[in-house]
C-alpha cells in the first residue's frame, strides 16, 4: 500500500479524533495506527503526539520535503523515544519513497539523475539514523537512480547502497538481515572492495571513474546480509514475507 492509496482511504472514512485506524493489507496481517498530519515540529508537538509513541506500537507521520523531514524530528525526544524502542522492543519501523531514504544515518535529499555521474551532483544531508552502514535510494528503476547511490557508496564506501525499486522494499531485521519482497527489483551497491576511484582528487562537476563496484539484484525472495556483505539466493523458507519474520 503506498501512500496515494492510504490517502484515498482515509478520505472515504469519517474517523473521529484520536481513533486508532485499521487497514487490512492483502495477503499480510492487518495494521493499526494513527494519522497525523503536521507542518513542522511545533505543530506535532501541540498535538501531544508523545502519548501515541508511548502507549502504541504504530506510528505514521506525513512529511512535505524530504530535507525538511529528517530535520523536523533531528535531536528530538520524539526521534530518541523511537529509536530506543526500535532497538529495545519489538517495534517494526516503515517508510516509503523519502520514509524509506531517511531510515539510514546519511540520506540523499538532491541529485538529478542525468548529471549524477558528475562530482558534486549529489547531495546528503543527516537522516534519522535506524542505521549506520546503509544508504536508501527510491524509485530506484523508474527514476533512474543508479548512478547518484553509486557516487555516494563510492564517497562512503563503507556502507551498502539499496536501491529500492517501484512497489518494492527490503525486510530488515537485527540491523543485519535483508528480504526482498514485492514485485520490482531491489538493486545492492558494495563499495568495500573498490579499487579504485578518482573521487578525491577530481574538480566539482567532474565525471567520476570507479573500479570493482559490486551490484546484486534482488528479486522477492533473495536476500543480503550486510555484515557479512553477502548475498542470499533463498533468505528464508518462504518467499512471502510474515509479519512474525519482521521481529
Amino acid at each position: 500500500m503506498n501512500n496515494d492509496l492510504i490517502a484515498r482511504f482515509l478520505d472515504t472514512q469519517t474517523i473521529p479524533e484520536d481513533s486508532c485506524v485499521k487497514i487490512d493489507m492483502k495477503k499480510r496481517n492487518a495494521i493499526f495506527g494513527y494519522f497525523v498530519k503536521a507542518n513542522d515540529y511545533e505543530d506535532l508537538k501541540s498535538k501531544n503526539l508523545w502519548r501515541f509513541v508511548l502507549h502504541n506500537n504504530i506510528i505514521n507521520w506525513r512529511k512535505k520535503n524530504d530535507f525538511d523531514f529528517a530535520k523536523i524530528f533531528n535531536g528530538t525526544e520524539f526521534l530518541e523515544t523511537i529509536i530506543h524502542r526500535y532497538q529495545k522492543e519489538k517495534f517494526v519501523i516503515a517508510g516509503t519513497s523519502a520514509g524509506a531514504m531517511a531510515m539510514s544515518e546519511t540520506m540523499i535529499y538532491e541529485g538529478n539523475a542525468s548529471r549524477a555521474h558528475l562530482k558534486g551532483e549529489v547531495k546528503t544531508t543527516r537522516g534519522l539514523g535506524f542505521m549506520s552502514n546503509v544508504i536508501f535510494d527510491s524509485h530506484f528503476e523508474k527514476r533512474g537512480r543508479f548512478g547518484r547511490l553509486a557516487q555516494v557508496v563510492a564517497t562512503n564506501p563503507k556502507c551498502i547502497g539499496v536501491g529500492l525499486g517501484e512497489d518494492t522494499g527490503m525486510i530488515i531485521t537485527h540491523g543485519d538481515r535483508m528480504e526482498a519482497i514485492g514485485s520490482g527489483l531491489v538493486m545492492i551497491l558494495d563499495g568495500h572492495e573498490i579499487n579504485h576511484t578518482n573521487i578525491a582528487n577530481i574538480p566539482t562537476g567532474n565525471p567520476l571513474s570507479v573500479e570493482n563496484l559490486k551490484v546484486h539484484f534482488c528479486a522477492r525472495g533473495n536476500g543480503y546480509l550486510i555484515k557479512e556483505r553477502k548475498f542470499v539466493e533463498q533468505i528464508s523458507k518462504s518467499s512471502e514475507a510474515v509479519a512474525s519474520d519482521m521481529f
